[in-house]
């Protein structure tokens, strides 16, 4: 089918191999047909952070081609090249979002096409160690086994003088799970998995039955300790997280006296293992909607906190207007709650009650986050991912949350038609392999964006009261920017192929960059870490 789509190109005059641009979060389809001016490679970015860009290659010959592209000018080590295949899903509609790496021979990347159709190349630079300034190049692109080059793209990378910390403020979690090796997480997979996540940023570790209860007496006194073999994997796989999250075990039949003998326990073993005892949040029940729920989260909470006070409770309130939830709620929010995270579809849906509530609840400690549960291939990352770190800095929340790194719904990520739904998770999950995907990028970008809007927010500070236009100019830009960005964070936007533009960030992202160093006065400027 697709080589008579490449003698249709054929026959409207097209050459064999055609380069060509379209923006990097848009969704592609096999059947696009190329489009746009002159292709340029072009990065705008901090130092210490990861941008990318796209080119688009499309076959009209009348068999597969191998292609190469060699990069001039640009250092190689920071940049990484992908090819995009395109993976059907469940439902039949292909995403072109799995990131495969190219690996280069002798400065050379080759990717191969089918004949009528088309294969992106994803472009990631890493400015780590890039001086700021610009930084130009070039990628040939020939034909293998030709000497002729078929295209030349200049590449950029313009690098501002504001450099990003090692680890992210935004804390980001996605119930990872590696502890009992839940969902599609194996033996196999594990060690690559979570060395994945930790590359893009993640700082919020879960784990899920990683800290049992042991056996105690009819009085709720400790008579043997529990196992910390799983505990022990767990904090491995993790050793320095911004945030601990554990599902708590606690079922009904559960004294609070046993649960506050259980919490002193653990505290004296991480504590041992040198793990800092606020950073160790439990979830005690996943999205209550009842008051039977919420009860036991305040029940079980106050004695998690009797037992330890430097333990923190997460809870995560499933209501479409929370403000209309059972009164136990309130009590909870006040006596046992540190982390209320909000479902994003739900405060997307009613945000002025969500607001309100958060106004009425707030309190010295108690720190607001977001999650969404129901995210699959066809949800558009710039949306569901990008934008998710500039609502937190919108509504003053300090996490973001996916359900889940490790969910593929029953089967393995590469071929969903037998599993029970579309995978929820953002990587391409085998057996015993991890490849990564526009959704994780998506994320980092984000928040790495989180960090350049705190940076500015830092700046605007600082210089309050200062009579300076230059200050006031910049207030506007950071408040309409924030703005002009979330116009497409709404429930109508979700959607992959819903159409929109995807380049506001971008934009955006660029006037904040040049406001900061108006206001740092040229490159001596304080850098966060």
């Amino acid at each position: 089918m697709f080589e008579i789509q490449a003698a249709l190109w054929r026959a409207q005059g097209a050459a064999p191999l055609r380069v060509w641009q379209s923006h990097r979060w848009n969704p592609m389809s096999p059947l696009d047909d190329p489009a746009g001016g002159e292709p340029r490679l072009r990065m705008v970015m901090e130092q210490n952070a990861v941008r990318s860009d796209v080119l688009n290659l499309s076959n009209a010959s009348k068999r597969p081609s191998t292609v190469e592209l060699r990069l001039r000018g640009l250092p190689a080590e920071p940049i990484d090249l992908f090819e995009v295949p395109f993976v059907d899903t469940q439902v039949f509609e292909p995403v072109a979002s799995a990131l495969v790496p190219l690996k280069s021979a002798g400065g050379t990347y080759r990717v191969t096409i089918p004949a009528g159709m088309t294969r992106q190349v994803w472009f990631r630079c890493r400015s780590k160690n890039f001086e700021a300034g610009q930084h130009n190049g070039q990628v040939a692109i020939t034909l293998a086994g030709s000497r002729n080059t078929v295209a030349t793209v200049a590449v950029s990378a313009e690098v501002f003088p504001i450099r990003l910390p090692d680890r992210f403020s935004l804390q980001l979690g996605g119930w990872d799970y590696p502890d009992h090796r839940n969902y599609q997480v194996t033996d196999a997979n594990v060690t690559p998995y979570v060395a994945t996540l930790r590359e893009y940023g993640v700082n919020v570790a879960w784990g899920s039955g990683a800290m049992p209860l042991g056996r105690y007496d009819g009085n709720g006194s400790l008579t043997s300790t529990p196992t910390r073999v799983e505990v022990d994997q767990w904090l491995a796989h993790w050793p320095n997280p911004s945030l601990y999250c554990n599902v708590a075990a606690f079922g009904s039949q559960h004294n609070p006296a046993k649960i506050v003998a259980w919490a002193q326990d653990w505290s004296r073993y991480l504590q041992s293992r040198g793990v800092p005892l606020e950073k160790m949040m439990f979830h005690i029940r996943d999205e209550p909607t009842t008051a039977e729920e919420l009860e036991a989260i305040l029940r079980f909470g106050r004695a998690v906190k009797q037992g330890e006070p430097r333990f923190r409770i997460f809870n995560n309130i499933h209501y479409a207007n929370p403000n209309q939830a059972p009164p136990v709620l309130q009590q909870a929010m006040r006596e046992a709650c540190d982390v209320q995270c909000f479902n994003v579809r739900y405060f997307l849906g009613d945000p002025q009650a969500h607001t309100a509530f958060i106004e009425e609840y707030r309190r010295p400690g108690l720190e607001w986050s977001c999650y969404t549960g129901n995210d699959d291939r066809l949800t558009d990352p710039y949306v569901s991912r990008l934008l998710r770190p500039w609502f937190c800095y919108a509504k003053g929340m300090t996490s973001a949350h996916w359900f889940a790194f490790c969910d593929g719904l029953g089967g393995f990520s590469w071929n969903e038609y037998f599993n029970h739904g579309p995978s929820r998770t953002p990587l391409y999950l085998a057996e015993d392999s991890v490849t990564t995907s526009k959704f994780m990028e998506a994320m980092r970008e984000g928040a790495q964006d989180y960090e350049l809007l705190l940076l500015l927010r830092q700046e605007l500070a600082r210089r309050r009261g200062e009579p300076d236009e230059k200050v006031t100019r910049a207030q506007r830009i950071l408040d309409a920017g924030v703005r002009e960005v979330l116009s497409a964070h709404a429930l109508a936007m979700w959607e992959w192929r819903t159409p929109k533009d995807r380049s506001t960030a971008d934009r955006v992202r660029g006037r904040i960059l040049r406001t900061l160093c108006e206001l740092y006065n040229g490159p001596k400027i304080q850098t966060r870490r």
